[in-house]
Order: structure tokens, then C-alpha cells, then sequence
């Protein structure tokens, strides 16, 4: 689940900035703590093994052994921390453009099913039912009513949406036909429900959380998704249901343009087919995001160099500490310098492999963790919102009749709480 967090921004002695690093759910810590302390551990009983074998041993006769791994190690060193500080830091950037690409694509996606749900609600209509008399006079015409509202037959089932019927009204000469379709309602939800179903589709194969609710055709046949005839097409053409949906969804709007219904023209079409192209290509990204990782070589490359200086910065530590002892090398000696050789290594192990470690998180936002994008939350909340534009807003609207109606009120407020 997407994490909310303190803003650091405020007065310094608020202590934003210290509830920032203290929050602890999603955290970097809350999943390297164990590497880092096992690294600790591991470096301070390496080290005290080293120290206690030679004890007893002069300390001359150890500087003299270990005077080429010094120079060997800060001669690596001082280059691999340049190098290193470079390379993660484009490391870090490839993979959060890549983070953010794809909020943006599923962005995209909530976005335009959001979009397209109101336009649906708008542009499928269901009455009145009236056709323009053309009048020879120029400049003069008039609106009246054709039929009484006469039932389409309408066959909206678990079959699908393919058996709509529609009457065959025709226009009488001198006049121009308008729309007509009863069904209109149920249309508007089927459409919907496609591209609420597209969406959940492609969740359920991206996302990598088990079990995944999506990733089942039963589940979303369950939560009125899918209907029977669509949930045993997708069953025996799993290639093809991702696209399927769209496909119904075209389909049956081309055929309510075809047929002249529910007031579907060419330009209704454009409307639609635009927003359905920019919902199928953000999906396909996403698609492409999850099939085409980060090269394996570069990510290998990143990891090998980080740990590998971590190596050198602990046996740097162990050759400086060696340089710097007088004497005969005994426990007392040893024991007060190991937390001095153990404390840098842990502060450059935080810093470098915390930053590969965070990057890593970064790469694959279909994972499932702390901080995960809220992939099946996304779908709910798109569903009920979507479904929302053709009920209950669309229920609520004002007839043209009640808007001039209201005009004169309306008018009055608007002077009165702008005087």
C-alpha cells in the first residue's frame, strides 16, 4: 500500500525532518535492517578474528606484511568512491524514471476510463425521441414530436451484448431522423464495464502479489466483470482476452452508429475510439515495463562493484589500524580499536548498498511490499467511479425545461452574493 509520511518541510524545531526518517512502515529499514546488521556482525567477527591470531606478534612484523594492502586499498578506494558515488546515481535514475513512467501509464488509464464514462453517458442517449421537420422557408423550423415512446426490445443478458434489438422507426420524407433506444442504460453499463474490465485484466497479470484477486477469470466473473459467454471465450482464447474487450466495446458503437441509434454519429465514435487507443497503449506500456526489465549485466555490474568495495573498506580499516599500532600486538589494543574499524564500514555500507537496495525497490513496481502501488484498490475505485458517471450523475442531470425554470433564481443569488 502506497505510504503517506510527514512532510519534512517546517519549522526546524518541529522535527519534520526527524519523523521523516523515523517512519518506519515502507521505510528503507523496514527491509535492509537485517542485511545491514548481519553485514556488521559479519565484518566485526572477521576483523576480531584477524586481530586475536596475531596477537602476540610485533607489531613491526605486521606493518611490514601489511603495507602492500594498504597502499593496494586506498589506491582502489580513493577511485572506487567516485566512480561508485557516479554510477549509482544513474543507476538510481534510470530505474526511478522507470517507477514513475509507470504511475504515469496507470495514471493514464484511471484517468481516461474516468474520462470516457462521462462522455458515454453523455453521447449513448435514450430519448426524447423527435425528428427535425425541414420547412421551405429560410431561417424557420420546428421540433415535434415523431412517436410516442415506444419500447425498443432489448435482449441484455448473460449472452452478451451482441442481441440488442432495435425497431425500425423510419424517417417521412421532408424529415431528419434523430435517435432512438430504449436500451440506452443498459448499453452505457456494458460499455463500461468493458473498459473496467480491460483494466482489471491487465492488473492481474501484472501485479505480483499471491494470491491476486484479478488474476482469476472466476473472481471477476464473480464481481460482474465478465458474463458467462465472455468468461468461457476468455477461457478457451487466453492470447486474445486482453484485447477483447476493447474489440466489444468498438463493435457495439459501430453498430449503434450503423443502425442509427442512441444518437451514435461519426463523431461520437472519434470521441470514443481516441480515449479507447490511449487506454489500450498505456496498458500495452505497462505490459512492456513488466516483460522488458533492466539489463541483467547492468544490474549484476552495479551490485558487484558496491559489495566489492565494501570488501576493500574493511580491509583498509584492518591495514590502518595494523599501521597505527606500537608495540607488541596484544587484547587490550584489539579490543578498543575494533568498534573504530566497524563503525565507517557500517556507515559506508548504510549509504552505498542502501542506495542499491532502494533503487532496486524502485524497479519493479509490480512488486508487492510495503510501499506497492495499490494495483487491485486502483481497479475498485476506477469501477465505482466510472459506473457512478452513468447512474447516479447521470440520474441527477437537469432537463433543459427545469434549467429555464431556475434561470431567474439563479440570476437573483448570484447578484445578491456578488453585491
Amino acid at each position: 500500500m502506497t505510504q503517506l509520511y510527514t512532510d519534512p518541510f517546517g519549522p526546524p524545531w518541529k522535527l519534520n525532518w526527524l519523523r521523516l526518517i523515523l517512519h518506519w512502515k515502507g521505510s528503507l529499514m523496514q527491509f535492509f535492517w537485517v542485511e545491514l546488521i548481519f553485514a556488521s556482525l559479519t565484518t566485526t567477527f572477521a576483523i576480531a578474528i584477524y586481530y586475536f591470531v596475531a596477537k602476540g606478534t610485533p607489531t613491526a612484523d605486521l606493518k611490514d606484511s601489511s603495507q602492500s594492502l594498504t597502499v593496494i586499498t586506498e589506491y582502489l578506494s580513493s577511485r572506487f568512491q567516485s566512480a561508485i558515488s557516479l554510477m549509482l546515481g544513474f543507476y538510481t535514475s534510470i530505474l526511478y524514471t522507470r517507477w514513475w513512467e509507470i504511475r504515469v501509464l496507470e495514471g493514464v488509464v484511471i484517468g481516461r476510463i474516468n474520462d470516457i464514462a462521462p462522455q458515454i453517458a453523455a453521447f449513448i442517449r435514450d430519448g426524447p425521441l423527435y425528428e427535425k421537420e425541414k420547412s421551405d422557408e429560410a431561417g424557420k423550423s420546428k421540433e415535434e414530436p415523431l412517436f410516442e415512446r415506444t419500447p425498443i426490445e432489448t435482449s441484455f443478458n448473460d449472452e452478451g451484448a451482441n442481441n440488442i434489438k432495435v425497431s425500425p422507426f423510419s424517417a417521412s420524407k421532408g424529415q431528419e431522423r434523430m435517435y432512438s433506444c430504449t436500451g440506452a442504460q443498459e448499453i452505457r453499463m456494458h460499455l463500461v464495464r468493458w473498459l473496467n474490465l480491460a483494466h482489471a485484466l491487465a492488473v492481474g497479470d501484472l501485479y505480483e502479489k499471491k494470491p491476486n484477486e484479478f488474476a482469476s477469470l472466476e473472481h471477476l466473473k464473480d464481481c460482474g466483470l465478465l458474463n458467462d459467454k465472455e468468461y468461457i471465450y476468455m477461457l478457451n482464447n487466453s492470447r486474445s482476452r486482453y484485447v477483447a474487450p476493447f474489440v466489444w466495446f468498438l463493435n457495439l458503437v459501430n453498430e449503434l452508429k450503423d443502425r442509427g441509434e442512441c444518437g451514435v454519429d461519426g463523431h461520437t465514435i472519434f470521441i470514443l475510439s481516441s480515449n479507447i487507443t490511449r487506454i489500450r497503449g498505456s496498458l500495452a506500456d505497462l505490459y512492456m515495463y513488466r516483460n522488458v526489465p533492466v539489463p541483467l549485466a547492468y544490474r549484476q555490474l552495479v551490485n558487484i562493484t558496491v559489495r566489492s568495495y565494501m570488501l576493500l573498506v574493511i580491509l583498509r580499516w584492518m591495514a590502518l589500524i595494523v599501521n597505527d599500532a606500537d608495540g607488541t600486538w596484544d587484547t587490550d589494543y584489539v579490543e578498543g580499536h575494533i568498534f573504530w574499524a566497524v563503525l565507517p564500514f557500517t556507515f559506508e555500507y548504510f549509504v552505498f548498498v542502501g542506495w542499491i537496495t532502494l533503487a532496486d525497490a524502485l524497479g519493479n513496481p509490480f512488486r508487492y511490499w510495503a510501499d506497492a502501488f495499490e494495483w487491485e484498490n486502483y481497479v475498485r475505485t476506477v469501477s465505482l467511479s466510472s459506473n457512478l458517471f452513468i447512474t447516479e450523475s447521470r440520474d441527477a442531470s437537469t432537463s433543459v425545461v427545469d434549467l429555464k425554470q431556475s434561470t431567474q433564481s439563479v440570476l437573483e443569488k448570484q447578484r445578491i452574493a456578488l453585491s
